[in-house]
């Protein structure tokens, strides 16, 4: 049986180029993770303008409204999630590069108790990201904001151990190196 791979990016770049789109929008294309994936220039392009970026980590870490459908109350926060880790190196660097995003992201630690387990682990796997990534960046980030009393707070949310692993893991490799 003969596959056919065809990956088609005027979808998505039609989409962009309408004036108005909304990043919702964006998200809803069937192929998006696999654009970010093939680094599409244009969408590139739209997710890291400074109004876009900020959407999507607000969508990773701001408590979806109660009156949306169950089956909808998460999509955008694993959409944006799984976009901003999506190894973009021009996504990563906007937000290790900037206090006004870190500080989005890093506010839900600081707000918030008790913490969703769910909403905590899209959190936990975009720091974690970004300790990987751009660990430099992130680690004098989080050390001038308390990151080790402040994750230890929420330590059993399995998802912020895991952070706290890596977080400590990465550093004791930092360490012996």
């Amino acid at each position: 049986m003969f596959w056919k791979f065809h990956l088609d990016t005027a979808g998505i770049d039609t989409l962009l180029a309408k004036e108005d789109v909304t990043l919702k929008e964006v998200l809803d294309k069937e192929d998006i993770l696999q654009e970010c994936k093939t680094q599409n220039n244009k969408l590139i392009e739209y997710l890291i303008r400074e109004d876009i970026i900020k959407e999507l980590i607000h969508l990773v870490v701001d408590q979806p409204e109660d009156d949306i459908e169950e089956t909808l109350k998460f999509k955008y926060m694993n959409l944006a999630c799984e976009v901003i880790t999506s190894d973009v190196d021009a996504i990563l660097d906007k937000i290790a590069n900037c206090q006004e995003l870190l500080d989005i992201l890093w506010a839900y630690i600081e707000t918030q108790t008790p913490l969703n387990p769910l909403t905590a682990s899209f959190f936990s796997k975009v720091f974690t990201h970004l300790i990987c990534r751009k660990s430099d960046e992130t680690f004098t980030y989080l050390k001038s904001h308390d990151a080790v009393n402040k994750l230890i707070v929420h330590i059993e949310i399995s998802a912020i151990m895991e952070l706290f692993l890596t977080f400590s893991n990465i550093q004791l490799l930092k360490i012996l190196n």
